[in-house]
């Protein structure tokens, strides 16, 4: 039974294989098949110059500073150079990686017209990568992407304890200092390909025995950005690497009215079930009829607020993953731009987020205000009564004959007091329970005090969370920003099917793991409807 098409403006690929697009020891034949889309023409549009411009002619790696930080070793603090690289190709398509953190700091691509954008979230400064309100933009995760539950794992009948940096008692992302806040060492191969490399010593996070990782950064002439990823171990170790960038293609500083305007076409034919606490129970359901059915293209701003917890965050099973070679696995569009973003992996699935946890001082559409990095479930409802939050709001309810509450006017009174009176106790009595918890962390830390309770301090006032960091050109990325479409192994499924051997890397083999973003401009704005099937 085929899927119901969407509206208008759909966007299609034509023919596309869903199959192997090679092995990973044939990167020039992933180059050449991956180039190629039957029945579909890719425009390659070159930028103009200015007479006093120079365009970029060849593939090189150029090689600067983004600033400086203090590093301490043992009793020594000394400040350590974070460099950039910029490789660039002979289309005038521009990537930036940074030391810190292996990071993807920028991504330069042109439009349908030859413009061109910095598609990526991300910041202009070193600061802002390492501030604590940065949600992993554009870095490498490791040891381990994503959560692995009670913050524990075996090997054997060995068990090991993992550093809890998750809410709940868990584990996230490779811990409080993962490889997303290392600092990489780099090397630039024949001026055309960075390595960056991290050693990861034993019991770091609490992961077991050294791991030597090396993650390779190659632009190709193809607008192919591919990323080769390879480890070794001393012990037997949990690992699964992968790279959090989230893309906006109408420009990282487009906001989320954009990101509605993108299409998203995943090959992946199940998702992981999540349960009341949106944490992964390692089953496996068929996307069937479901919001992540997105195997053919669909709008973005149809869907997003349909998903539970305020839009996507959510590991897809990848179709026909065999896990020893490069497939296709996702392509995002851009219906203003005519920029599209392909993604090919030899991973078994992916994550799609879609930044639901960025700041957002009031979002309308989904009505539920949340600070930034807030890890509050967001629980959209049809039925969801209306709390007034000021006095023109207690006004306008009294004079409502027909309000959300329902009743007359006297039931209406009655019942805007009882919301007035049930909102003190609980803020009175939520900030209590709040005030006694800081009380009770504080008195750990510092040990008993002689001094007595004052009344002012039962009612502190509880400080507004800071606000994040403004990103590139001053920006704030609010929720629905950006989108992230991760190929990784999801240790969550893995470690609760007992099928950890999938994660596991013993001494004397080589982890290997590649991902290709590949760039281009679609040039049929309008294709045909009846060649969707």
């Amino acid at each position: 039974m085929t899927n119901k098409m969407e509206e208008e403006n759909e966007y299609v690929i034509k023919n596309m294989s869903y199959g192997s697009t090679g092995a990973l020891n044939g990167i020039d034949e992933i180059r050449r098949e991956s180039d190629g889309i039957d029945g579909e023409k890719i425009d390659t549009v070159t930028p103009e110059m200015d007479a006093n411009e120079k365009p970029v002619l060849k593939r090189e790696v150029i090689k600067d500073g983004f600033g400086t930080i203090s590093v301490t070793d043992g009793e020594t603090t000394h400040e350590t150079i974070i460099h950039r690289f910029t490789l660039t190709n002979r289309r005038g398509v521009c990537v930036q990686v940074i030391t810190y953190g292996a990071t993807i700091t920028s991504i330069m691509v042109p439009d349908r017209k030859g413009n061109f954008d910095d598609i990526v979230l991300g910041y202009e400064n070193i600061e802002g990568y390492r501030d604590a309100s940065n949600p992993y933009f554009g870095a490498t995760m490791g040891r381990v992407t994503g959560i692995i539950e009670d913050a524990a794992f075996k090997v054997a009948a060995e068990e090991f304890d993992l550093s809890l940096n998750f809410i709940g008692g868990h584990h996230v992302n490779g811990g409080f200092k993962g490889f997303d806040k290392a600092i990489w060492n780099a090397h630039i191969q024949n001026n055309k390909k960075l390595i960056l490399s991290y050693m990861s010593k034993d019991s770091e996070e609490g992961f077991p025995g050294d791991l030597i990782v090396n993650r390779s950064f190659e632009l190709t002439s193809r607008n192919e950005l591919i990323i080769v990823t390879t480890a070794t171990c001393t012990k037997p170790t949990l690992i699964d690497v992968s790279t959090h960038v989230d893309w906006n293609l109408a420009s990282n500083l487009a906001g989320a009215k954009e990101i509605y305007n993108h299409y998203l076409m995943i090959n992946a034919d199940r998702y992981a079930q999540k349960d009341t606490n949106y944490m992964t129970t390692g089953k496996l359901k068929k996307v069937t009829g479901t919001v992540f059915d997105l195997r053919i293209p669909r709008l973005l701003g149809r869907l997003i607020h349909k998903v539970p917890g305020g839009g996507y965050d959510n590991y897809l099973s990848l179709t026909n993953s065999d896990c020893k070679s490069v497939s296709f696995a996702a392509r995002l569009t851009h219906a203003g731009s005519g920029r599209y973003l392909e993604v090919l992996t030899d991973q078994p699935g992916l994550t799609i987020y879609t930044g639901n946890k960025l700041y957002a001082k009031e979002c309308y559409t989904i009505g539920h205000p949340e600070s930034f990095w807030s890890f509050k479930p967001i629980l959209p409802s049809d039925h969801e009564v209306k709390v007034p939050e000021n006095l023109d709001e207690v006004e306008n309810l009294r004079n409502s004959q027909q309000s959300d509450f329902g009743g007359d006017h006297q039931d209406v009174e009655n019942k805007v007091e009882k919301v007035e009176e049930r909102n003190t106790v609980e803020s009175l009595e939520n900030k209590k329970s709040l005030v006694e918890d800081i009380k009770e962390d504080i008195d750990k830390e510092i040990g008993d005090s002689n001094e007595a309770p004052t009344e002012e301090n039962d009612t502190a006032e509880i400080k507004e969370q800071t606000p994040p960091m403004k990103g590139k050109m001053g920006v704030i990325y609010e929720r629905h920003g950006g989108i992230r479409l991760v190929p990784h192994s999801c240790a969550a499924i893995y470690l609760k099917k007992g099928k950890q051997d999938r994660l596991i890397l013993e001494p004397g083999k080589e982890y290997t793991s590649t991902t290709i973003f590949k760039f281009g401009v679609v040039s049929e704005k309008k294709p045909i409807l009846t060649e969707i099937v």
